[in-house]
């Protein structure tokens, strides 16, 4: 069987989009189609890159023994958004579901979704604009590449910048220059 898909006319087919023809709608499959970062890895990206994140699991459960009685219990002592461990360790309380969670498209914890809902609305580029929490980690980020422009296009985007993004970047205070970076479709989304 693998010999006869390796076989295959589709299988030797180049990868390598024909500029005379373009497929805009990739129907013929000769690329990966982007894909938008969910909530949990952009969240826990982001505090990798500040050197925030932290990998262990969090002792017990985190609801069990917050609540009171009723519908409001207190919520104190839950994990935050702010903190260090990955999302998925995050708790996810009914009736005080983080504002980060709802802009980037989190089914409602009494909603039962086979697949998220998949939106590009303003919140969520005001986010990396205006929230604080990305305002502290953009700072961590520049700090941590000890003020090399380089060095923040290699960590945030994966690649060197080019000639003309350097220049510009002259410009910018380097926390700016990495919350602007954050913001860009070319770090949200996997191409």
């Amino acid at each position: 069987m693998i010999r006869a898909m390796m076989l295959s006319r589709t299988y030797r087919l180049a990868s390598a989009g024909n500029p005379e023809h373009p497929d805009a709608g990739n129907k013929l499959r000769w690329r990966m189609n982007a894909k938008r970062l969910e909530l949990e890895p952009l969240r826990d990206t982001l505090l990798e890159l500040a050197g925030k994140l932290t990998f262990d699991r969090p002792e017990g459960i985190q609801v069990a023994g917050t609540g009171g009685k009723g519908r409001h219990g207190s919520t104190r002592g839950l994990l935050s958004v702010e903190d260090g461990y990955r999302t998925i360790y995050l708790p996810v309380v009914r009736d005080n579901v983080p504002e980060l969670f709802s802009t980037f498209d989190f089914p409602g914890p009494t909603q039962i979704k086979g697949q998220r809902d998949v939106t590009t609305v303003a919140p969520q580029a005001l986010f990396f604009m205006n929230n604080p929490m990305v305002e502290e980690l953009a700072g961590e980020i520049a700090d941590k590449s000890r003020k090399d422009v380089k060095a923040v296009y290699r960590a945030v985007l994966g690649r060197e910048p080019s000639i003309e993004e350097v220049r510009d970047a002259g410009e910018l205070d380097l926390q700016t220059l990495v919350q602007a970076l954050l913001g860009t479709a070319e770090f949200r989304y996997i191409f």
